[in-house]
């Protein structure tokens, strides 16, 4: 069975790992996270150039038509660590201003600079999958980060840990209902998972090194992260990966200081599924189609067809049906794809048989009855003939 496939990636899901340099901090400031599966828009970024501080930009995927979005008043500010709304009409950012770090919020395009937070020390902010709130950390003075969430507005800041530890890099689970984080136990950084209420704090990693900047992978089952552990005897970050519960802890990278993973998101598609016109032949019904995989990476493991008249089977392109009687029958065709996604198509065709149809295949029979029915007659004419007079005696 030979389906039509195009694929345009060879992988099902991908890694892309980012290098950032950190700025007004003893640690790496965590990237923004990775955007909701879409089309793919510009890349909002921050620079410095010159002796000017920094502000966010935005550039083509290509690094063509680069514009700058913040702008601000006075000397001693700089905005980075961007993050893109999943619906890509708004950016929030962090700006230091003297001593404070507060979140701002502005549109795409760079206007309606709104700050959100104010006179505090605030990172890492962190949208939700809906766009509704954003999570963030807060430092708190002699207790430093912990971890808060209000509406995208800015209003119902609601402090979420209370642990009285350091809490660095909230970010969203992609069904909203968790929120993964790390934050310091026992002289190092660990990796916890907590209800998006901040209720049920639960601790992932167990090691005596730093395990830092978690994130989640867009279907929600895995956990990527960085950290500093010892390989081939040299204390190395890298980047892991681990199960949703912490389990399966497994290194992927091995050579230089690689840190802050990002997932990238794949836009999972139906496959398409075309049907051409069915042909007939009496009761005799031929289907033909072409069915292409949706999602990148995907492929067709199968395709059913439903005749609609009680006979459900599965093959490939094209289908041959022979139905028991006249009538219009609606035919369903169903191509699934390797991630777990389907699309039907149903026509309907009516039959009849036309009388030189009929009378074409039961010819056969008919000629069989023919020379039956000669036979037969012969037979009994044979029997009914009286039987000749003996012969005359000599």
């Amino acid at each position: 069975m030979q389906f039509r496939i195009m694929t345009t990636m060879k992988f099902n899901l991908l890694f892309v790992i980012l290098l950032a340099t950190s700025f007004f901090s003893s640690r790496e400031l965590p990237l923004a996270y990775a955007a909701f599966p879409g089309a793919n828009g510009k890349i909002a970024f921050s620079s410095g150039l010159g002796a000017l501080p920094g502000r966010i930009y935005a550039m083509n995927p290509d690094g063509s038509a680069r514009i700058q979005l913040s702008s601000f008043e006075g000397g001693g500010e700089y905005d980075y660590a961007p993050a893109y709304s999943p619906d890509g009409l708004k950016i929030t950012f962090v700006r230091t201003s003297g001593s404070y770090r507060d979140i701002y919020v502005m549109n795409a395009d760079g206007s309606g600079q709104t700050r959100l937070t104010s006179g505090s020390t605030c990172e890492d902010p962190s949208w939700s999958p809906d766009g509704s709130k954003i999570a963030f950390c807060k430092v708190l003075p002699g207790i430093g980060g912990e971890i808060y969430v209000m509406n995208a507005d800015g209003s119902l800041q609601t402090r979420l840990t209370f642990s009285n530890m350091p809490h660095f890099a909230p970010c969203w689970s992609p069904d909203g209902t968790k929120i993964v984080f790390y934050r310091e136990h026992d002289g190092s950084d660990e990796i916890y998972v907590m209800n998006a209420d901040g209720s049920r704090e639960t601790r992932l990693t167990f090691n005596e090194v730093d395990d830092r900047h978690p994130t989640w992978s867009p279907d929600g089952s895995k956990i990527a992260f960085d950290s500093r552990r010892k390989v081939d005897s040299v204390y190395l970050t890298q980047i892991y990966v681990m199960n949703a519960d912490g389990s399966q802890q497994t290194r992927l990278t091995s050579e230089y200081s690689d840190y802050m993973p990002n997932w990238q998101p794949i836009r999972q598609k139906a496959p398409s599924l075309t049907l051409f016109p069915a042909q007939t032949d009496g009761l005799k019904v031929s289907i033909s189609g072409d069915a292409t995989a949706g999602t990148s990476g995907a492929k067709i493991t199968r395709i059913r067809w439903d005749w609609g008249d009680g006979r459900v089977e599965e093959g490939g392109f094209s289908a041959t049906h022979m139905y028991p009687a006249e009538g219009t029958y609606a035919i369903t065709v169903t191509v699934f794809q390797s991630d777990g996604l389907s699309t039907s198509r149903s026509v309907t065709v009516t039959l009849t048989v036309p009388l030189s149809y009929g009378f074409m295949q039961s010819a056969p029979y008919l000629i069989l009855v023919a020379v039956a029915l000669v036979v037969a007659l012969v037979v009994w004419k044979k029997r009914g003939r009286p039987l000749p007079p003996p012969p005359p005696p000599e």
